[in-house]
């Protein structure tokens, strides 16, 4: 009935893992929320598809989730529930790239396509022309997103890639054997 992997505990860690790397995803973007559009959450992202290959996507999918429970459900939400897997799915599709200016380059240009994404369905519910001017609107936000996103991924990817590292190491267990290497 149990495999020997279930027995030992570590499906139970690897969920724990997960869940928790989701809910510091979503505690961390709270902590920085004075800062408009500044967040660490595109850094964690594409980590999380680097450190734990498509496991990662439940951390991704737990954080769309208190998203959602904080928030409230609104149209938002169904930007969110295609966005974030969208980059997870990039940062997994470019798993083997170790250098941490990549990373940062895709995360400052997911940051200014942030606003034009999220659009999509404002403008299938409103009309495209008010999906339009929603986007035009807030482009000085998304071009700040944009550059937060470089820095903060530029300052925080190695480290959290290297605690990650270190986390799986000490307890014997990675997710995917093609995990990026910084």
């Amino acid at each position: 009935m149990f495999t020997d992997e279930m027995k030992s505990g570590s499906v139970i860690f690897r969920l724990c893992l997960l869940c928790i790397w989701g809910a510091l995803m979503f505690a961390l973007k709270m902590a920085m929320a004075s800062l408009p559009n500044v967040e660490p959450v595109t850094c964690m992202v594409i980590l999380s598809a680097l450190c734990f290959g498509k496991d990662g996507l439940l951390s991704v999918f737990l954080y769309v989730l208190c998203e959602i429970l904080v928030w409230g459900p609104g149209w938002w939400n169904l930007a969110y529930l295609y966005i974030w897997p969208a980059l997870f799915g990039l940062a997994l599709l470019f798993r083997k790239v170790r250098s941490v200016w990549f990373w940062a380059v895709l995360a400052s240009v997911f940051g200014i396509g942030f606003g034009a994404l999220c659009a999509i369905p404002f403008g299938l519910m409103n009309g495209l022309s008010a999906g339009i001017a929603w986007w035009q609107a807030g482009l000085p936000f998304d071009l700040l997103h944009g550059s937060a996103n470089f820095m903060v991924t530029l300052v925080l990817f190695s480290p959290l890639k290297h605690l990650l590292d270190q986390l799986l190491d000490r307890y014997a267990w990675r997710f995917s054997k093609k995990r990026a290497v910084s």
